[in-house]
């Protein structure tokens, strides 16, 4: 606990004295503002609505928009940000490619961008952000494991990304892994001064002191036998860190968590399991949360956006950084209404570099409101999966999360792809579990068939694996058309 403290008290505080850094003061906004009445926070989010409205005046992009909705492009004031807001049409991620960079960006100071790439299953976008957006998301980390673990600074983490995001976290970087060396390597070639020497110094201090993150590379696709020996490798790298918190994509945390469970292994000191990367519907989650013997934390960001929320545990849900971001459910571009799955549209109230307003991020969830049995008050979000995935049904929409579950509620079910072929008939390629059980697929098939009330003709044939898309990450449902536009 010496070096928490350390940082907290003396290493954070004078980090902001000497540097331009706030990221420390940033998360302890934060947690005041879960602490403040309605009225409060509410002038807070419109203050900064309206901050992030007006330099969007300075884009294309959001001129553009404003014409489109018949609203006069000038100065906007809090209390009329969000009726400007919800004047605007949502934006998609084609949009900004359309008119990146020069038509989305607003600032001129481009030494101070950075950008950040999204990784998606179906669709990619880059995205610029400055210095303060860039520290107000590593603020919303720390608020993340606040929330998942009740600690912040120094929690012993593992995560296992999709190959996605290999470049990222550091797997294919070539120089010296940790702060020391690296200062060293900087040093000897007169660099440690330089602005790539400060940037890589400060990201290796990030994960080696305040996250105290080890990154595990990707688990490649194989076939039984090899998948095995696979995780009795990762099972015993991560034990031999004993970490508090382990994040990875939701398929690896449950074929390790069933591997937990054949081998009969406790992975001592895990407290919480969070998803890192895509979806882990209900059975994925209660399969994860077995085996490992921790809590599964669910967690949800993009790479564009940061940590958007995270579960506290005691309600359905995840607590939405609602100082950070404002996010809308709709349907047929009305609001869904509460607890209706609807699409996903985010507004970022910080990015003021290239503004996100009624951002589409592709995804599909169900907003929740009321006071929760933590104690907070914020909205909660619950996602369910990519729109392109969302199968239109007698029974209504069914988001991927529904449909994994008809899978996953067989442990024997280590991983599926279920194509719509023609409208309501399905083919389905269902991966065992190595080392377990045949799937029932009979069983599969009549799971699938109540749930979506209509199905005309359903096959399913075994299958070694199945390949993940180009950025790693597995896309389950494969619709005839998809039923997102009907969101």
């Amino acid at each position: 606990m010496f070096v928490p403290a350390l940082l907290r008290k003396l290493l954070f505080p004078l980090a902001e004295r000497l540097t331009r850094t706030r990221f420390w003061s940033y998360y302890a906004d934060s947690l005041r503002y879960e602490r403040w009445g309605g009225e409060e926070r509410e002038a807070l989010r419109n203050r900064r609505l309206s901050e992030v409205l007006n330099a969007a005046l300075g884009s294309a992009l959001h001129r553009q928009r404003l014409e489109e909705a018949g609203l006069t492009a000038r100065l906007i004031s809090p209390e009329e940000s969000r009726s400007f807001l919800e004047g605007l049409r949502p934006v998609s991620k084609a949009d900004f490619r359309r008119h990146f960079p020069t038509g989305v960006t607003t600032s001129q100071d481009a030494a101070d961008w950075r950008y950040l790439s999204t990784a998606g299953t179906t669709d990619r976008m880059t995205v610029i952000a400055d210095f303060v957006k860039r520290d107000q998301c590593r603020s919303s980390e720390l608020h993340a494991l606040r929330l998942l673990l009740g600690e912040d600074v120094g929690v012993s983490t593992v995560e296992i990304p999709p190959d996605a995001c290999n470049v990222v976290c550091g797997l294919v970087d070539g120089s010296p892994p940790t702060f020391g060396r690296y200062a060293w390597h900087a040093l000897r070639k007169g660099k440690l001064f330089g602005r790539e020497a400060r940037t890589e110094l400060r990201g290796r201090f990030e994960r080696q002191f305040v996250l105290r993150l080890l990154t595990l590379p990707p688990i490649a696709p194989a076939p039984s036998g090899p998948l095995a020996q696979t995780l009795g490798l990762y099972l015993d790298q991560i034990a031999q860190v004993r970490p508090a918190y382990l994040r990875g994509y939701p398929l690896y945390l449950m074929w390790l968590a069933d591997s937990c469970r054949d081998r009969e292994r406790t992975l001592k000191g895990l407290r919480v399991a969070a998803p890192f990367g895509g979806l882990a519907s209900p059975a994925m989650a209660a399969r994860i949360g077995a085996g490992l013997g921790a809590r599964f934390g669910d967690k949800y960001g993009t790479s564009e956006l940061g940590t958007v929320a995270a579960s506290c545990g005691h309600s359905p849900g995840m607590h939405i950084f609602e100082d950070l971001f404002i996010i809308e459910a709709i349907r047929q571009g009305r609001p869904a209404e509460p607890g209706q799955v609807g699409r996903l549209v985010m507004t970022d109230l910080i990015n003021t570099t290239m503004p996100l307003l009624r951002y589409d991020v592709g995804d599909v969830g169900r907003l929740y409101a009321g006071p929760c049995p933590c104690g907070r008050t914020t909205a909660r979000l619950e996602v369910l999966g990519r729109v392109q995935e969302v199968l239109d049904s007698p029974a209504g929409n069914l988001t991927a999360s529904d449909v994994a579950d008809t899978f996953f509620a067989d442990p024997a079910i280590a991983n599926f792809r279920v194509e719509e072929t023609t409208p309501r008939s399905f083919e389905a390629a269902v991966v065992a579990r190595p080392g377990g059980h045949a799937p029932d697929l009979r069983a599969w098939q009549e799971r699938f068939a109540a749930l979506h009330t209509g199905v005309g003709k359903v096959r399913a044939r075994l299958a070694p694996f199945v390949q993940p898309e180009p950025n790693g990450k597995y896309r389950f449902v494969f619709p005839a058309a998809s039923a997102g536009d009907l969101l």
